[in-house]
């Protein structure tokens, strides 16, 4: 008897019963809205830096970073649930699986019990709004990227920002470090006043200690901010040009691959000039990763569980290797930063196990961290510096599990689209159909850097003299708008005829599962 060959299906490949009808264009004219919006928030909040629960820049800014933050969220979780409505009125199919949203949803039941018990419930409910909003924005983007090429302006536009940021970086390497010190020695206490800060207090302490490490970070707080930003920026750049060589021949696909390679270049330099060493560290050792599943992904896949077990075995040799150098010498090998994380850290393993299984709450990290800092240690602190003893500490072991699994499963998924032949996504047909759509982009972020982001950042009161604010308003608001439509446009007209858009993107795939893993 004849065995018949059996084609292995591909599992990606959708049903015909997936296969949706055209959409009203009333619909696709609300759905291309909501992504605009949703990602010129992204934008704004990659240029500014909104956290609640901490003290505002100044007592003259119209808001405070917890209201911006409220604010921000409440506009996403609302372009979820108007997306929802919408698309059931519509009649169409109201969810495309996402691999994280169960995840997601337990995080959200764990977050709010959380909530209930924590000594602060005001604060808890506020951070974990802003916390959801994240993943909102992320469920609400997978449905709305229904097409790759809205998938390759989201790369273009985090590339282009990528580059506004790093005006930013070599601006504050340059001259505003500088130019900040000098203004602060001329009069400290004017200066402090205007700050909202008391002298000879510990923020005072802590001003000056960021002040005088001059960190660049570009828009954000830290240089491990920035660099984090970075991270994301560069290896979505490498994907892109590793795509477009692969495809070459043509004369469009070149002229894409050689914009896409300055773009990159651009947004490494400022990762270069953050001199973070854990983004730069995460950076070579993720390239490596990179260049092992491009050049070997076959042997990869066919023993991807033995990588798996060397990868859990060595990442607790590390950790147990620390643990074991910090008890016995006090401190992380390293300057004065790993000795007060090593700080941080003891005091969040004790905060951790006497609130084990649900946390002390969103926005509770900070007063409780009081109970047990080290007496030794020289500063309070709102967060670990480290996201794994934030999340333990805030939203305890069931927290930290769910939004572990929402941030490793689609990791995962990526990687085994990259490595696995059979989860290839078929090719679409050749054609670019986001003609307008980009314009839309373009003029929504454009309206956000220049007309909102200078009312966030509170300009106008920072900077009564109206030459000061005309040149402040030149540096900080102008120029990293005009960096952003330049790149973006640039990026946008050379990729037209892009032919890499019409192939599998493997290769961009790994590269943005490596970006997360680097972050």
């Amino acid at each position: 008897m004849k065995q018949q060959n059996i084609q292995r299906p591909n599992k990606i490949q959708p049903s015909q019963s997936q296969i949706e009808p055209p959409k009203p264009l009333w619909l696709s004219l609300v759905e291309h809205t909501l992504l605009a919006a949703v990602l010129s928030i992204a934008v704004l909040r990659a240029t500014f830096t909104e956290t609640p629960h901490t003290e505002s820049i100044g007592p003259l800014t119209p808001l405070s970073n917890e209201a911006i933050s409220l604010l921000l969220s409440a506009a996403l979780l609302g372009g979820l649930v108007v997306w929802w409505l919408l698309s059931g009125l519509a009649g169409r199919r109201p969810w495309r699986r996402t691999y994280y949203t169960a995840a997601i949803g337990a995080f959200c039941v764990f977050g709010l019990t959380g909530a209930f018990f924590a000594s602060d419930k005001r604060a808890a409910l506020t951070d974990m709004a802003v916390m959801m909003s994240g993943p909102a924005a992320g469920l609400l983007a997978i449905q709305l990227f229904d097409r790759k090429e809205k998938v390759r302006l989201f790369l273009w536009l985090l590339l282009a920002v990528g580059a506004a940021a790093t005006y930013a970086c070599y601006d504050k390497l340059t001259a505003s470090n500088a130019q900040l010190i000098s203004e602060y020695e001329k009069n400290p206490a004017a200066f402090l006043a205007t700050l909202g800060i008391e002298r000879g207090s510990l923020q005072q302490w802590q001003y000056e200690h960021r002040l005088y490490s001059q960190d660049v970070a570009g828009f954000l707080t830290t240089s491990n901010s920035a660099g984090s930003f970075f991270l994301l920026a560069v290896f979505a750049g490498l994907g892109l040009c590793i795509e477009a060589f692969r495809v070459r021949g043509k004369e469009e696909t070149l002229a894409a691959m050689i914009c896409v390679t300055l773009a990159t270049a651009v947004s490494l330099a400022g990762l270069m000039m953050t001199q973070s060493k854990g983004a730069l560290g995460a950076f070579a050792v993720f390239v490596a990763i990179l260049a092992a599943c491009l050049l070997f992904h076959n042997t990869l896949w066919k023993y991807r569980k033995a990588v798996c077990i060397a990868i859990v075995v060595l990442v607790v040799a590390v950790i147990a290797v620390a643990v074991l150098y910090g008890t016995r010498h006090g401190r992380l090998p390293g300057g004065n930063s790993m000795l007060v994380r090593w700080q941080y850290w003891v005091a969040s393993t004790q905060m951790a196990q006497e609130h084990p299984l649900f946390g002390v709450g969103g926005g509770n990290f900070a007063s409780t961290y009081l109970r047990y800092k080290n007496p030794a240690a020289p500063e309070t602190i709102n967060d670990p510096h480290n996201w794994i003893f934030s999340l333990l500490c805030r939203f305890g072991l069931a927290g930290l599990a769910a939004l572990g699994w929402a941030i490793l499963r689609p990791a995962g998924r990526l990687f085994s689209a990259a490595l696995d032949p059979a989860e290839t996504p078929p090719a679409l047909h050749p054609g670019w159909r986001e003609r307008f759509f980009w314009l839309t982009l373009l003029a929504v972020v454009m309206v956000v850097m220049v007309g909102l982001r200078p009312g966030v950042l509170g300009l106008a009161a920072q900077s009564p003299n109206p030459h000061e604010y005309s040149a402040a308003f030149l540096i900080l608001i102008v120029i990293p708008a005009g960096i952003i439509a330049l790149v973006f446009g640039l990026l946008r007209f050379s990729g037209t005829g892009d032919a890499s858009l019409n192939r599998p993107n493997t290769a961009l795939m790994a590269a943005i599962a490596c970006g997360l893993g680097a972050v």
